[in-house]
């Protein structure tokens, strides 16, 4: 059960972010349309559930583990962000991925 928090936190948060990225795309309303969009309201809510697992998710895990943890989102955010967004990366940034996941390999060594 442990587990699944951390991770589905982790998820939630990833998940929150590709909808926060769709809900930016909706233009009808001006600057601030995007308020109102059921996008945008989907990811407040999975960022309100994504908050509770990660309270609960602390009670079960150190904060030297959980935390780190929480950088896979920017990697699954970014992968994400390349196959349905059609967005790039260059050689930098795929460095900094290696890096993250690496230093999350030697933390889960530790």
């Amino acid at each position: 059960m442990r587990y699944l928090l951390l991770f589905g936190t982790v998820a939630a948060l990833a998940v929150g972010q590709i909808l926060f990225k769709l809900a930016s795309r909706n233009l009808n309303g001006g600057a601030w349309g995007f308020l109102f969009s059921p996008v945008f309201i989907l990811a407040l809510a999975v960022y309100g559930v994504a908050t509770l697992a990660w309270i609960f998710a602390l009670r079960q895990w150190p904060l030297t583990i959980a935390y780190p943890a929480n950088a896979l989102a920017i990697v699954i955010v970014l992968v994400c962000g390349v196959l349905f967004f059609g967005e790039s990366l260059n050689q930098l940034q795929i460095l900094g991925l290696v890096a993250i996941l690496g230093g999350l390999a030697l933390l889960g060594l530790a």
